[in-house]
Formats: structure tokens, sequence, C-alpha cells
């Protein structure tokens, strides 16, 4: 739709798109403070993200009302680059470069999540409504990450950091990867993968085998060795998936801030991977080793992306259905298999146990089959489409036999597909090899030396935050929220407006204190 550029009667500038007038022709700028009005509820504003703002005159009116306030523009047409009255805020239009999910989630965090308001300027919603539909999509999909992102560090960062302190002294033997161009074959814990294991077996030595933890069991039950496990779950009932490696020789890929169980971390080779969260960078350099890889939401995910870095063939993923087939979310047997049938009985058997388990977490149906799907599964599915569109995953990724649930930047394949990918790659070769640690007295020093600095860090940046400046290290930033996320994001959201946030600080600052000195207590205290 063409734009035309004119002059309201107040000397601002105005613009059309085709008949559609996009701004007032009288006065804009009065315009853009009566729709803030009546458009914002009270209460500050900490981000204020325009959904097609045309020449945005709402930038200015924002200023103006809510001083401080952070502004993000999504254009709805390219033609308006550079016409905007207000340069500056960070913007995205249709067609450029960057995609817009990557450009979100460059430009929002959790820090601000609770005072972020939505404006959409509805002129410029019924010029394009296609774009304004796409645009809204995609903004939704990704605040629902960064909150589904807040409630997991909220709940899991102090648990995380103990998994990484803890286990940067129990590993005892670790490997570094040897890339080659072999296939790789993911096997996700989906049901689909259960159709696939006998044809997994008889072909097992033309390719390289990565599991997800979860798929494990199901590997284990068909008589199929994975060349590497990976593992990237630091709870607590991540260890059932686990039990299969206390009798085998498989070698175990996983974060520091995963592998919950002692014995595991000290008989089993480990290859590290380092997806920096705090303290994960700093002790993977002390350790000498670690795979560098993007964090992610799921072991699937994080699997994919090690697939990507152990090779330069074709990857291919077993299970991945990010759906429910029937009452089953997982291929059987599965670790949990043994939890849920601790309460079967005759009148209650596992596949009704299933069912009410399933069924409600799962409520919508995909097409008229028994596949099911929910809102959380969509959103892990369409963020894993974005991902597999970029490199390194861009055309090097297919599926086998999957659900109905589409998933852009993967090719779909059958038996016969996999075996003729397969037979026209090379012969898997070696892609491991052992590396030497610190001894573990070496190793109980330095982690002294880390904790006593991470107090003096945690100190002066909550300082800082009660003198009312956000810290400027990237590294004591992901440490105050992985600590303590809610005083970290309230004491944020107070300078953001212009608030103390000394009250806020000096709780987050007592909070660092007590859980780094009891975390030294707890691992260390018995060595002195």
């Amino acid at each position: 739709m063409d734009l035309v550029f004119e002059t309201s009667r107040t000397g601002d500038p105005s613009c059309r798109a085709g008949r559609i007038r996009l701004h007032s022709a009288y006065d804009p700028r009065k315009e853009a403070l009566r729709f803030l009005e009546a458009s914002l509820p009270p209460g500050p504003v900490n981000t204020a993200i325009l959904l097609g703002p045309g020449l945005d005159y709402l930038s200015e009116a924002l200023s103006q009302a809510h001083p401080g306030c952070r502004v993000l523009r999504l254009q709805y047409a390219s033609g308006l680059a550079g016409h905007e009255t207000v340069q500056g805020p960070p913007t995205w239009y249709p067609g450029q470069a960057e995609p817009l999910g990557a450009f979100l989630s460059r430009n929002l965090d959790e820090d601000g999540l609770g005072g972020i308001r939505i404006l959409e300027w509805e002129a410029s919603a019924t010029a394009w409504p296609e774009e304004a539909a796409r645009v809204r999509t995609e903004l939704k999909s990704a605040l629902d990450i960064l909150a589904s992102s807040a409630a997991t560090l909220k709940t899991y960062g102090p648990a995380w950091i103990s998994n990484t302190c803890r286990n940067f002294l129990l590993l005892e033997r670790v490997l570094q990867p040897r890339p080659e161009p072999s296939p790789i074959v993911v096997a996700a814990a989906g049901p689909s993968l259960e159709s696939a294991l006998d044809f997994l077996k008889a072909r097992r030595k033309g390719f390289r085998l990565l599991a997800v933890s979860s798929s494990l069991a199901a590997l284990e039950a068909a008589g199929i060795e994975p060349d590497l496990v990976v593992a990237s779950d630091g709870g607590f009932w991540s260890r059932y998936h686990l039990y299969p490696l206390a009798a085998r020789t498989a070698c175990l890929a996983s974060p520091l801030s995963s592998l919950p169980s002692a014995c595991l971390a000290s008989s089993l080779q480990v290859l590290p991977l380092v997806q920096e969260g705090f303290p994960e960078l700093e002790l993977a350099a002390l350790l000498g080793s670690g795979l560098a890889l993007p964090s992610h939401g799921t072991v699937s995910g994080t699997a994919i992306h090690l697939a990507a870095a152990l090779g330069t063939g074709p990857i291919i993923m077993v299970g991945l259905d990010l759906a429910v087939l029937d009452c089953r979310a997982h291929v059987r047997p599965h670790g949990f298999d043994a939890l849920l049938g601790g309460s079967e009985g005759r009148l209650r058997p596992m596949e009704g146990i299933l069912l009410g388990r399933e069924r409600p977490s799962a409520p919508e149906r995909l097409g008229e089959g028994p596949w099911r799907t929910s809102r959380s599964l969509a959103l892990y599915a369409r963020a894993l489409s974005a991902e597999a569109q970029r490199p390194p995953l861009a055309g090097r990724l297919w599926r086998l036999n999957p659900s109905p649930l589409a998933l852009e930047g993967f090719r779909d394949l059958d038996l016969a597909g996999l075996d003729a990918l397969i037979g026209s790659c090379s012969t898997p070769g070696p892609f491991l090899t052992a590396l030497s640690l610190p001894a573990r007295p070496v190793r109980e020093e330095l982690l002294r030396d880390c904790l006593e600095s991470w107090k003096a860090r945690a100190a002066a940046a909550a300082g800082e935050l009660v003198q009312g400046k956000k810290p400027d290290s990237p590294r004591d930033k992901e440490m105050l929220k992985a600590i303590d996320l809610p005083d970290w994001a309230a004491a944020c959201r107070a300078l953001d407006v212009g608030r103390d946030a000394s009250e806020s600080a000096r709780a987050l600052g007592l909070a660092c204190e007590k859980f780094l000195n009891n975390l030294g207590r707890r691992l260390l205290s018995w060595t002195t």
C-alpha cells in the first residue's frame, strides 16, 4: 500500500496509507496524547512496545508522561523507516535482515517484564491487517517465552548455581569433541520413537546416536546403545531418567548446572556443556574443558545444537513430536513409568492414570487423529522452528515419522528416506577424546577463591543499585538475577521509572551473601 506524506494544519508531519489516514490531518500530537490517556492504566511503565506507530508521536508523549520509559517500535510497513518524528528507539521493520523474534529476544529480558505495556496504533492495524496479526502473534510468543524463562530462573536459579559448583568438584573424567561429517540421529522421547527402534537397531553402525536422557529407558529396552546421552535438567526428578547409566559405559553430555547424581558425576565420562548461565563460564574455564552451546528451554533443543557442533552432516530427529498421542506423551518405557505405576490398581489402570494426566495438559486436537497439543507445546514448537531456520541449523534438520505438529526448518523423512540418507554419508569415526582435570584439592581452592570473589562482587553490585545505578558487568547481573530474581527485578523496575531502589537492593545484597555463605559451608567446610 502506497504511503503519502503530508503536513497537518499545525505544521507537523502526517501521512496516509492509500485512503487510510494514519495520523490526524489537524493535530497529530494532540491525537497521540488523547490515545495515551485512554489506553494506559495507572501505574509505572518501564517498557512500552509500540505496534505500528507510524510516524510515532507516541514516543514523545510517553517520554513526557513516563520519564525513563524505554520504547520499542514494531512497524507494519518498511516505507516508514526514517520518517518517524522521534529517532533513537530500537525499531523493527518488515523485510529487514533480523527476524522479529531475534529482535525481540535481543531487546527484552526478565528485568522489566512486570512493567511492559503494549500499545497498538489502530489506523496502522487497519491499513496492514495481515502484518499486524503476524507481529502480534510473534510478540505474544516472545513474551510467553520470556515469562516462562523468568519463572524457571526464579525457581531453579539457586539450584543451578549449587549444581554447577558441586559438579565442578565431583567430575573426574571429562571429554572434548572432535567434529566429523557422519550423520547424527538424535533420539527424543516422543511416542513416535517406538516405531523407529527396530530400524535404528538394525542400522546402528551407520550413524552417531545422541539420546536425550528421557529416551534412555526405551533405547535400553530395545538393546540400542547411544554414543552420547544428553541431560540438561538439574531438577530432582531428572535423575530417574539417568538410572540406566549406572550399569552402562555411555558418555554423558551435560551442563555443570545439571547432573544431580553424585555417583554418576564422579564415575561417567562427561562432555561439559557451557550455556553461559552463571557461573558455568567461570568454572568451565577453570576446568579447562567445555563445549559452548546456546541456552535452551528443552533438552531436545540442547541436543540439536550439540549435534550441530559435533559435525557437519545431517541431523535426524526421532521422537521429536511436541505432541501427545492419545494418552501417551512419551515413548514406552519411560523413566517416570515406575513413579506413575506406583498408584496403579485394579480400579485405576495405568491407561486411566495417563489419560487423567495428559488429556488436561494437551487439550487441543491436531487434525482428526489421536494426536493432541497444548499452548506450551506449541510455544516450544514456534521457538524451535525459528532456530531451525538460522545457522548453524538451517538446511541440516530432518524429522523421522513425525507427529502432525509442523516444525518449520525440518524436512520430514520416512524409514526408506532415512536408509538412503544414511547410506550416502561417511561412516562415523572417533569424535570424543579424554582430557585431564586439575586435581581435586586444586579445584577446592579455586572454588573457595571464586566464592569469595562472588560475594565481593555481589555486595558491590547491590551497593550500586542502592546508589541508583545498575551494575555495568553482565556477569554480575547474571549472578544477582540467578540468586534472587524478584528483588533484582524490583530494583531494576524502580530505577527505570525514577523511584528509590534501595529497599529491594539491600534485600538483594543480603540474599546473595546468605546464599553464597551457605554454599561454601555445604561444599567446602569439611575440607578446612
